[in-house]
């Protein structure tokens, strides 16, 4: 049997989805304990997948564009809240590259940046689930046009050290625009500091 470009391309992202949520399970099974920043800063770099999903006003012939995509948040600001809970506020920038030709079509690089919050929940010393919201600006670096975008990102960490933090992170994201929407599947690298200690 010959598989359609789109038949090919839903089953290749049935498996991604299906791996990410898999390993993310597997993240989330050792729960107990808890460290926490009182007070602190943090600075995130990741790394990975990005994919546009077209709407029907681009009649695309994929059910789907692949990019990649790299950037990084700055978090001037996290505070503990309760026993084992942290919030913080971020500043995002996130370079998308042009996606994959297809035929001779294919989407444009752009650059998102904008501001964000999260919420996260220590289970223990070392494991922690996050979620952040981003309110960003879509650029078309060709075009020079800028877009609204909301992301709506979720991610499971895997933490080392105490004052010094670093954490490990698979954020799974969707992005919301006026026109289409995407989705993005990365890895990341978390650096935290707490100003005064972690709590336990």
């Amino acid at each position: 049997m010959t598989l359609t470009p789109s038949l090919y391309y839903t089953n290749l992202m049935k498996r991604r989805i299906l791996g990410v949520l898999l390993l993310i399970g597997l993240l989330l099974t050792p729960l107990w304990g808890a460290p926490q920043i009182k007070n602190g800063f943090g600075l995130s770099i990741e790394g990975g997948f990005y994919g546009s999903i077209p709407s029907k006003f681009h009649e695309d012939p994929l059910p789907m564009r692949s990019h990649a995509t790299f950037g990084g948040t700055i978090r001037p600001i996290i505070m503990g809240v309760g026993r084992h809970s942290e919030l913080s506020l971020g500043l995002s920038a996130f370079y998308t590259t042009r996606s994959l030709t297809y035929g001779v079509t294919s989407w444009r690089p752009s650059l998102l940046v904008g501001a964000s919050f999260s919420y996260t929940y220590n289970f223990n010393p070392k494991w922690s689930l996050s979620s952040e919201l981003f309110a960003m600006a879509s650029v078309n670096l060709e075009l020079g046009k800028a877009t609204p975008l909301f992301r709506i990102s979720v991610a499971p960490l895997y933490t080392f050290g105490e004052r010094h933090q670093l954490a490990l992170a698979i954020p799974v994201s969707v992005d919301l625009r006026t026109d289409y929407i995407a989705v993005a599947s990365t890895f990341s690298l978390y650096y935290r500091f707490a100003i005064k200690g972690a709590q336990r």
